[in-house]
């Protein structure tokens, strides 16, 4: 299992590790190189059953500290690059007080979302002015009024955060051409981030974590994908 470094701030020793998906469909991006017959089932066994030799990573903690998107690149550890300019924040559930996104390593003076967290809070959405391509930034977690844990990330550049933009225009437009329900586009979005080279994990999930209404295999996903993750 492979560790991921990050700063001790204020409590005990937290490990965290994560999961990455296998690299599905080669070097390509263009859309129509997308996997057909992709499923919710499809996406939740790439993020837990890659083949070899590929192998995953599982996010444990030791004590509630469970931080899973975004998480840190196989590159020496580097910012994951992110496509979403308001992206998705996803953790296990525990004591936690707040959460906030940082522009710098100063996290508590340069919070531009601070946010309560409310008990048997999970996931939230970036909501505050859209992040800026190319930027990092830093998404944190506290239990009190300090920062115990945080995980760096990257906006995409903006050259390459415009073609997937134009690209994931082309295929929501194909989408409602066929008259597709609002979760049947996020599973054509979730493909397509998964067909990226190196595939997009946290906007993959993100698209996951979208639909208001989500089918019963969806929920039944979403519920697996956080305990799954985040066993030790």
């Amino acid at each position: 299992m492979k560790k991921l470094h990050f700063v001790l701030l204020s409590i005990g020793l937290i490990a965290i590790t994560f999961v990455e998906p296998p690299h599905l469909y080669g070097n390509s991006v263009n859309i129509a190189n997308a996997k057909t017959g992709f499923s919710w089932g499809n996406f939740f066994k790439s993020l837990f059953t890659p083949t070899p030799p590929v192998k995953p990573r599982k996010a444990a903690s030791r004590g509630d500290m469970c931080m899973i998107s975004p998480d840190l690149s196989d590159e020496n550890n580097k910012p994951r690059t992110v496509w979403s300019n308001k992206p998705l924040f996803l953790w296990r559930s525990g004591d936690f007080k707040k959460i906030g996104v940082s522009s710098s390593m100063d996290l508590i003076n340069t919070n531009l979302f601070p946010r309560d967290i409310v008990p048997g809070q999970n996931t939230v959405t970036y909501d505050g002015t859209a992040l800026t391509p190319g930027e990092t930034y830093y998404w944190w977690l506290s239990l009190g009024n300090s920062p115990n844990a945080f995980i760096p990330f990257k906006i995409m550049e903006p050259q390459q955060r415009q073609r997937i933009t134009n690209e994931l225009q082309k295929l929501e437009q194909q989408q409602k051409a066929k008259n597709a329900t609002a979760e049947t586009i996020a599973l054509a979005k979730t493909n397509y981030f998964l067909s990226q080279q190196p595939p997009l994990w946290s906007d993959a999930l993100q698209q996951a974590y979208s639909v208001n209404k989500p089918s019963p295999e969806l929920s039944k996903i979403r519920e697996s994908i956080i305990t799954e993750l985040c066993k030790p």
